[in-house]
């Protein structure tokens, strides 16, 4: 009896404990399944990150991120290179700079980024039209006036005077799982896109209703500043928006 007793004992234990490690273990594995689906997401975006550079080899300044796949090589613009797309020409303005006039000076000047690197254009079919989507890149160091949230909200507002003002967006840095504040200004109007339509040797400018978004964070030396602009008939086949809040997850500071 004494045999028995000790037995049942031993087995309750056992089981009391392989309880306890059946419990450790799908905590474990919970977390490997929610950090594999975290991982996930990032897929939409470039495998290898972008360092932030500019024209003319200029040299890194040593923060980088990851821009969405659906840009490929011939996808980056930059003012008086060579149009990747339409062989034989020029870039226009247009396409590497949002084409919002700028009121505040009198002139038909575009609306420039501070610290402008690259654009990054992309294009989807829309019933007979093919419309664009743009990424546009600029850092500039934090000391610097230019690039400040209220300089560029005053430039936004100099022509669409019903933006939304600054609000903090926080994501989840994809290399540190830490959170990551960015100031994100977000304004819905009709602007003008260069859209493709019957001859592919062409872009047309047309008013689409379209959605504009300026990103900006701060790292110790630069102030980092993503532009985002899509028609909005497009957001059911390109998740632009999406894809702001993933590359700005990605962002790194001192990229090795």
């Amino acid at each position: 009896m004494r045999i028995t007793c000790g037995v049942a004992i031993a087995v309750l234990c056992l089981l009391m404990c392989s309880g306890c490690g059946s419990g450790d273990y799908e905590k474990k594995l919970a977390a490997s399944v929610n950090t594999h689906a975290e991982q996930k997401k990032f897929g939409v975006l470039q495998a290898i990150p972008t360092e932030i550079a500019g024209a003319k080899d200029e040299p890194s300044i040593g923060i980088s991120y990851q821009p969405p796949r659906a840009f490929l090589n011939n996808d980056v613009l930059q003012l008086d290179a060579a149009d990747p797309r339409f062989a034989g020409q020029k870039i226009s303005p247009d396409r590497v700079f949002p084409p919002f006039p700028s009121k505040l000076r009198g002139d038909e000047l575009k609306f420039t980024l501070p610290g402008f690197k690259l654009t990054y254009e992309g294009y989807v079919k829309t019933g007979d039209v093919d419309l664009p989507y743009y990424f546009y890149v600029a850092a500039v160091l934090v000391g610097n006036k230019g690039g400040t949230t209220t300089e560029l909200r005053n430039r936004v507002t100099a022509t669409f005077p019903t933006a939304e003002g600054w609000k903090d967006v926080t994501v989840t840095s994809k290399q540190t799982g830490k959170p990551m504040i960015w100031k994100v200004l977000h304004l819905e109007e009709k602007q003008t896109f260069q859209h493709i339509s019957g001859d592919p040797e062409k872009s047309i400018p047309e008013k689409h209703f379209g959605i504009f978004e300026l990103w900006v964070h701060e790292t110790e030396k630069y102030r980092v500043i993503f532009g985002w602009r899509w028609p909005k008939e497009i957001e059911g086949k390109t998740p632009v928006g999406d894809w702001a809040k993933l590359t700005a997850a990605t962002l790194v500071e001192n990229a090795p």
